[in-house]
């Protein structure tokens, strides 16, 4: 998703030479639930979630070259400066991740609070968002219990997440193509009916080039495809393969 620091209903661009500033979202779930936090995040201004009772951060100058978020909700990857006046925050998302999505929405409320982005433009939807269904609940803890749950049914996001909880500081627009996104929806369910085929197909060059790596590869090769595969296949946990690969 991309957010862009635009005052509300005026639509202003912020006035800084900054152009895009990315930060990956990753769910670390394969270390454990309490390090399952995806780490998403760009320094810009903008988002959060509202949380009842939350932190509350001091407004300060958007700084493109300077500017941070708490590394408990995100991590910058990476910060490309353009000329247009305008700031991009784009976050990598993990789907349907319950710990990704309230890191999502904590940097929501961060950048909000501290830098007044307040627009927000998300994949899978197209236009305007509607979350009556849920802002028309009028107790604050009653609404954020049950968006809560929606976003561990994988049926709100983080950004929904923080716009339902504060609807007035930000606002959502989905940038997918209608047309185009259901065709690609509908070729891939479409696709399904081939899947018997197609995994059988794969299974069959898969042996055929592990036939093939225990003729050609060296022995120093052979070991570091077993630990990939070790590691693919569950079998040794991430910070084994780390450190080995570290190695």
């Amino acid at each position: 998703m991309c957010y862009s620091n635009n005052k509300t209903g005026l639509r202003k661009t912020l006035m800084r030479t900054f152009a895009i500033i990315t930060l990956c979202s990753f769910s670390f779930t394969m270390i454990g639930a309490d390090l399952a936090r995806a780490i998403a995040a760009v320094e810009v201004p903008g988002i959060i979630a509202g949380i009842p009772g939350g932190e509350v951060y001091a407004r300060e100058e958007f700084d493109p070259a300077s500017s941070t978020v708490p590394l408990r909700f995100g991590e910058i990857k990476r910060r490309i400066s353009g000329e247009n006046g305008k700031t991009i925050i784009h976050i990598q998302d993990a789907h349907c991740n319950y710990s990704a999505q309230r890191s999502i929405a904590n940097l929501m409320k961060y950048t909000n609070e501290a830098y007044g982005a307040d627009l927000a433009f998300l994949e899978g939807g197209a236009g305007e968002y509607d979350l009556s269904m849920f802002t028309d609940i009028r107790d604050r803890q009653v609404r954020e219990q049950v968006s809560d749950l929606f976003v561990k049914a994988g049926r709100v996001t983080g950004a929904e997440f923080f716009a339902i909880n504060n609807p007035y500081k930000i606002e959502l627009s989905g940038i997918e193509n209608e047309e185009l996104y259901f065709g690609n929806l509908n070729a891939y369910r479409s696709s399904l009916a081939f899947k018997e085929d197609a995994d059988r197909y794969l299974k069959f060059l898969e042996n055929g080039m592990s036939n093939l790596k225990r003729k050609i590869y060296t022995s120093a090769l052979k070991v570091v495809d077993g630990k990939r595969m070790a590691y693919n296949g569950k079998k040794i946990e991430f910070k084994e393969y780390v450190t080995f690969l570290a190695k």
